[in-house]
């Protein structure tokens, strides 16, 4: 049976991606969403977690004593069979984390919620299905295309990939079986597209 590559979002889709959510108007309400859909996205981007995982952080699994984690634990009440993984941060992430502590959090802390991620109203809860919406509008005004929240970790585990072992991939995305792993190891379309500028740049 073929196995199809997951599909994926290039390195200029990503960076449109992001600043399609990043769009704001120039209200305080605007702002703080542009600042919680980035941070979501660059979770699954740069850290690979699951939609369900990003749903489930509280602010303590990335501020602690007021500054923003190097490294993420992905406790085992929140993973997908309570298998824990530690990921370190990208400093993409690491900024996006400390801009919407001192915008959002911080100011929010008299409204007693602990989630890092929660509706427009504050005390709600951000669902699946929000999130899930929120990024297909997205992707249709920045990549022209749907995009889905696994597309996002699909192309974090996709760029894993090209520089680091399979097993490494493998905790870092905490699959439980190896050949979940290795649809990753499927190549691309980029990546033919290199193969094939490479060919020709060698005759």
């Amino acid at each position: 049976m073929k196995t199809t590559s997951p599909r994926t979002l290039t390195p200029e889709e990503c960076l449109a991606l992001l600043e399609e959510l990043v769009k704001h108007k120039d209200t305080d309400p605007s702002r703080r969403v542009a600042h919680r859909n980035r941070l979501i996205a660059l979770l699954m981007l740069d850290a690979g977690l699951r939609i369900g995982e990003v749903l489930q952080l509280q602010i303590s699994d990335l501020v602690i004593r007021n500054q923003p984690v190097h490294s993420l634990l992905v406790r085992r009440q929140i993973a997908k069979r309570k298998a824990e993984r530690l990921i370190k941060l990208t400093d993409h992430l690491h900024s996006a984390i400390e801009a919407i502590y001192f915008f959002v959090w911080l100011p929010d802390d008299r409204e007693h919620t602990s989630l890092c991620f929660y509706s427009s109203k504050r005390k709600e809860k951000l669902s699946p299905q929000q999130v899930r919406r929120i990024l297909a509008e997205a992707g249709l005004k920045a990549c022209h295309r749907h995009v889905h929240p696994h597309m996002l970790r699909h192309t974090f585990a996709t760029r894993l990939m090209r520089v680091t072992s399979l097993r490494i991939v493998q905790e870092m995305l905490g699959h439980k079986r190896i050949s979940s792993t290795q649809i990753y190891t499927h190549p691309s379309q980029v990546d033919q597209d290199k193969a094939i500028d490479g060919l020709a740049g060698s005759t």
